[in-house]
């Protein structure tokens, strides 16, 4: 991209373009083409690439511990405050642990495909939680994710911490909607096998 930079900005406008929907509209919200005019670009795609080579070299943990700490940044500017998007990663383990240890075994079968639903996914903690724990237990199993998350902005960063922490295979699925999970709207994901989640209490619903 680097070598054309006549045409920089609209040959990085179709790189990202031909990211699926999901990674579009976490895009969208980090706002990127708004930085493709002009003397932008170049910086852009600079930054890009270092930020690639640094992500490539970390492992999926990683990822999702760094993504934790910008999503908490995020969240706190629209939120009032941080946790009414995020649970503690504590919590989340504890949880997630509850829910799946008791049926350990039967979880290890080859191909076994398990569904997971968060009405109030937020930032994608339990999701991302559930779907690590589930993979270092069974790498052949088949992973369905749903969620719904009303506040947009927290839901493009719920899918991507699910996308980053490299936890999904050429077979999984996830729909995480940025709709409520009450009335209308909630209606259509199907079925789960766990259903975790820490509602905003805060809130009127």
């Amino acid at each position: 991209l680097g070598a054309d930079e006549a045409n920089l900005g609209a040959k990085l406008k179709g790189y990202l373009d031909a990211f699926s929907p999901n990674v579009r509209e976490l895009l969208e919200w980090l706002k990127l083409k708004e930085y493709l005019q002009g003397a932008k670009a170049k910086p852009l795609v600079e930054l890009l690439a270092g930020y690639s080579q640094a992500l490539r070299a970390m492992s999926g943990v990683e990822r999702n511990a760094l993504f934790d700490e910008i999503a908490k940044i995020s969240v706190a500017e629209t939120a009032e405050k941080a946790f009414e998007a995020m649970t503690p990663r504590d919590v989340v383990a504890l949880v997630v642990d509850l829910c799946l240890a008791p049926h350990r075994e039967l979880l290890k079968e080859p191909g076994i495909a398990v569904r997971l639903y968060d009405p109030a996914f937020g930032t994608g903690g339990f999701l991302t939680g559930a779907a690590r724990w589930l993979r270092e237990g069974n790498e052949l199993c088949s992973l369905l994710v749903r969620g719904h998350e009303h506040t947009s902005r927290t839901a493009a960063v719920g899918r991507g911490n699910l996308l980053v922490s490299d936890l999904l295979g050429e077979f999984d699925d996830f729909d995480l909607r940025g709709v409520s999970s009450l009335g209308i709207d909630g209606a259509g994901i199907g079925n789960a096998h766990y259903v975790m989640v820490n509602p905003p209490y805060g809130h009127k619903w």
